[in-house]
This record gives C-alpha cells, sequence and structure tokens, in this order.
C-alpha cells in the first residue's frame, strides 16, 4: 500500500487550472519531493492530499483511504505545515508547541517534554521561553516544522519547510527530515523550488503549469536533464569575507 496514490487529480478555481490530471504514488518510509516555481500547483496538490481543499477531479489515496470520502481516517494518519506562518506571536514558542499538542490529543503531562525535545532538535531551546513575536522568519519558521512532529503521524506534508532559512540552515532541518524518515519510519512529502532540498529526497517530481513533467530519482533527473554549467559570480566583498560566503552556499 502507498503512502501517497493520486490518479488524474485536477482542481480548477474558475476558469482557472490550478492542478492538471496529476497521478503520481508515494511509497512508504521515504522523502518525496514536488519541486517547481511559483504557481506551477505544487502546493495546491499538497493541499488536496491533505484534505484542506477538495480535488475537482481525480481520486486521492493516504494509506489506502480516500481523502473525501474518509477525511477524518487521513486527518489522523497526517501533520500538514502549510507555506504561510501560522503559530500565534502572542504565546512563547514552548507555549505554541504544548497548544497544538493538545488539539493532537498529547496528554498535558508528556506534551511539556516532547515539545522541549523538538524545540532542541530545531535549534530553539534556547528561545523557548521567548514569545514569538520576537522571532526572526527562520525562527519562526523551524518552530512550525517542529509542530509536524508532534503526534507520530506516518505522513508529514510540508509545504517550502526551508522558507526564510539561511543555506546552512536549510542543510541541518533536510539532514534532520532525512533522519525521521530513516530512523523512525516516517514518509515526509514535501514542495519546494529549491533545488538543494529536492536533491535530498528518495525520489523528485517536476511540476509545470499544474502538471508533473518529470519524476524520478534525483541523480537520474541531474543525468537526464542538467548538463555541466559554469556561473560567473561577482562579489562585493574580497578574501576570506568572500570565502565564508561561498561556503554558506555550498552542497558539499
Amino acid at each position: 500500500m502507498y503512502a501517497v496514490e493520486a490518479e488524474d487529480v485536477s482542481k480548477r478555481y474558475g476558469d482557472v487550472i490550478a492542478v492538471d490530471g496529476v497521478s503520481l504514488t508515494v511509497d512508504r518510509d521515504m522523502l518525496y519531493a514536488i519541486m517547481g516555481p511559483n504557481g506551477s500547483g505544487k502546493s495546491t496538490l499538497l493541499s488536496m492530499i491533505a484534505t484542506v481543499n477538495r480535488p475537482s477531479g481525480g481520486v486521492i489515496r493516504v494509506m489506502g483511504h480516500d481523502v473525501v470520502g474518509e477525511t477524518d481516517e487521513v486527518r489522523r494518519l497526517i501533520n500538514y505545515i502549510p507555506e504561510f506562518n501560522f503559530s500565534s506571536q502572542h504565546l512563547t514558542g514552548l507555549e505554541n508547541l504544548v497548544f497544538y499538542a493538545a488539539l493532537l490529543g498529547i496528554p498535558r503531562s508528556e506534551a511539556r517534554d516532547i515539545a522541549q525535545e523538538l524545540l532542541r532538535r530545531v535549534g530553539l531551546n534556547e528561545a523557548a521561553n521567548r514569545l514569538v513575536s520576537t522571532y526572526s522568519r527562520g525562527m519562526r519558521r523551524r518552530l512550525e516544522l517542529a509542530t509536524a512532529f508532534l503526534g507520530d503521524r506516518p505522513l508529514i506534508i510540508l509545504d517550502e519547510p526551508s522558507g526564510g532559512l539561511d543555506p546552512s540552515m536549510r542543510r541541518v532541518v533536510m539532514g534532520w527530515l532525512l533522519e525521521e524518515v530513516r530512523e523512525r519510519d516516517r514518509t515526509i512529502l514535501l514542495a519546494t523550488h529549491i533545488g538543494e532540498d529536492a536533491e535530498a529526497a528518495d525520489r523528485v517530481a517536476f511540476m509545470k503549469d499544474g502538471r508533473i513533467v518529470a519524476e524520478g530519482h534525483p541523480e537520474e533527473l541531474k543525468r537526464r536533464y542538467i548538463r555541466e554549467s559554469i556561473i560567473d559570480v561577482k562579489l562585493a566583498v574580497k578574501g576570506l569575507k568572500a570565502l565564508e560566503l561561498l561556503r554558506g552556499f555550498a552542497i558539499n
């Protein structure tokens, strides 16, 4: 049984076709990335898999459950983190996680310890008792990613998980996601426009104009579509400062 199975899925908003006949399968215990530019339909597709939006056509199943006919069953299997910020600025980071833990039915006696461990894992343990209104954009995104791992749901759906993060923190977050897949038997489905994020995935689907135009293992897709290129970069700084700046963008 697949973690996610989509068959000829479409989504229309009036005359606008946001998703156009998409079919894909996501195996269990893998990191699957959907990559594409803004407006390609990837966020709309994720929202339908997460039962937030209803498909105009086609069928989507999560762990064998239909997202339209078995919505409650699907929601018990997933955690979904949208692209937009949703954490409360009037609560601390710790209070936010404890609040979402309560919504998921986690006993209060356990929620605080779980929240503190998640904050440690995303590098926010020292900011746990600060109001979220004092967080940077990247800190807030890390807090919201931590909420995805409350409740031990088998399928985590993340829309632009590294949005607002600097290159070094992006790599830390992607390493954490891979650890969750490899060591905790989770399936992670994410949407991104960042090539480095997609490169870390087990499989990647490329979307354009609401359709999947390519799908496969990242290395396979690179061999098929990407030719070696040289990019000239002119920096405004020199010496060691320039070297440190370039290191921040290095993949290896």
